[in-house]
């Protein structure tokens, strides 16, 4: 497995150097920090996932650096759009680590791995899931509201409905939403999975509504 990982490490690295063809040289540093960052993230004398920094380096890694250098790539500058995107993005991606956090909460507990979870408990684990749903909506919603689709599709489908069931509220025959966030185990399957759709929902609206 350590082989493996430094060749998939090794063959993202040569590639990423072709990115200099289209920007400039100083990329290599951000390429240096992410191998770096990939390796301690889970190894090292201080592993990040261990000690409460696995969320940090999904919403940097997964959102804030990947879309921020990918929009410097292709217009060497940087926006508040962009990182606003990426923020939002980042914390999308840092809620299917939560999934994953609340489920193994006792393994995790046992094992002395310190994730966010671990360390303040799973209350704080469903606030901080639907709290992210919540400012990501908030940081991509002038765009969605920009969108000239808006009016025409997602009038008469509100955004509301959507976002209840994204934070594991799911309508039962004649029943009031019932919540589902404080399911824990194997139930936190098609929890997590109902993550990834709503990442990609998120990001079709803001495209819909750039210039």
């Amino acid at each position: 497995m350590l082989t493996g990982t430094f060749v998939t490490l090794g063959l993202a690295c040569l590639f990423g150097l072709l990115l200099i063809c289209f920007a400039d040289w100083r990329l290599i540093w951000v390429g240096i920090a992410i191998a770096i960052c990939v390796l301690a993230y889970s190894a090292g004398p201080f592993p990040l996932a261990y000690n409460g920094l696995g969320d940090v380096c999904v919403l940097l890694f997964y959102g804030v650096i990947p879309v921020c250098f990918t929009y410097y790539v292709q217009t060497l500058s940087f926006s508040l759009l962009s990182f606003l995107l990426s923020v939002a993005l980042g914390l999308l991606s840092v809620n299917i680590l939560v999934v994953n956090n609340y489920r193994d909460y006792e393994q995790d507990k046992a094992a002395r791995k310190r994730t966010t979870i671990v360390l303040f408990g799973r209350r704080f684990g469903r606030v901080f899931y639907i709290l992210n749903e919540c400012i990501a909506f908030i940081l991509v919603l002038p765009l969605i509201l920009d969108a000239p689709l808006v009016d025409s599709v997602f009038i008469r489908n509100p955004v509301r409905p959507l976002l209840l069931y994204d934070t594991g509220t799911v309508r039962a025959g004649r029943k009031s939403l019932e919540p589902h966030i404080g399911t824990y185990r194997t139930q936190c399957i098609p929890f997590c999975g109902n993550s990834f759709p709503f990442i990609r929902i998120y990001w079709i609206w803001p495209v819909i509504g750039l210039p």
